[in-house]
């Protein structure tokens, strides 16, 4: 807001919201950049900063963007700010402070991070690597060459998902070969109805055994989780 780019900050409303499905970004962008643009380089006695955010809340609520809670607590702020700073000097520019105050403070941040003291550290700690680096490719190329190069992935929950799928994949197996039968018998029932009636034993006694196998397991497996 502060460097008069609407785009920009439309597009921040928009990473840090929820946006549905039918929201229209370049919509939204467009409105707010127009906002921006209006009370640009405006003072406080014109336009309160508050005043512009709780209308780009308003914009995002009305296309479908929902907005953390947050910003709603900071534009209240930024009333109880604008009021203060119309009592004390109605010309004040909030916009033209913020930028001489980020600019301090880039300079500060700079001037902190290239100090030579962080840049001993940094050159410290880059030599280090560059001293240790010769060995760690001489023990991987060893390694390499003696086929001993591994890579471990560790998956605790591995072991269950495939006793999961091993499950799964049994229940289907024998609920096609208890379809099968099903089918089978069906078609037989006009033309050997003994052979038939046998198919249809042998299928109701499979899927009582299926049912009651998938009973026994998940009772066990609710006591394995209650005991863990």
């Amino acid at each position: 807001m502060a460097e008069n780019n609407g785009d920009a900050a439309a597009e921040t409303l928009v990473e840090i919201g929820q946006a549905p499905e039918e929201f229209d970004r370049r919509a939204y962008v467009r409105d707010v950049s127009a906002l921006i643009a209006k009370h640009a380089n405006q003072t406080v006695e014109e336009t309160p900063a508050g005043v512009v955010l709780y209308e780009m809340i308003t914009m995002a609520f009305r296309a479908g963007l929902k907005l953390p809670a947050e910003l709603t607590l900071l534009a209240k702020a930024l009333f109880n700010l604008d009021a203060v700073s119309r009592a004390l000097d109605p010309n004040f520019n909030p916009t033209q402070s913020i930028r001489e105050y980020t600019a301090q403070m880039a300079n500060k941040r700079a001037q902190r991070e290239f100090s030579p003291r962080r840049l001993f550290q940094i050159a410290a700690e880059t030599s280090d690597l560059v001293r240790a680096l010769p060995h760690r490719i001489d023990v991987i190329t060893q390694k390499l060459v003696s086929n001993d190069f591994a890579v471990r992935v560790e998956a605790p929950q591995l072991g269950s998902l495939l006793l999961g799928l091993e499950k799964v994949a049994n229940r289907i197996f024998t609920g096609l070969v208890l379809g099968g039968l099903l089918v089978a018998s069906g078609y037989m029932m006009a033309y050997q109805r003994s052979l038939a009636t046998v198919g249809f034993v042998i299928a109701g006694a499979l899927g009582l055994w299926m049912i009651f196998a998938i009973l026994v397991q998940d009772r066990r497996s609710r006591r394995r989780k209650g005991k863990t």
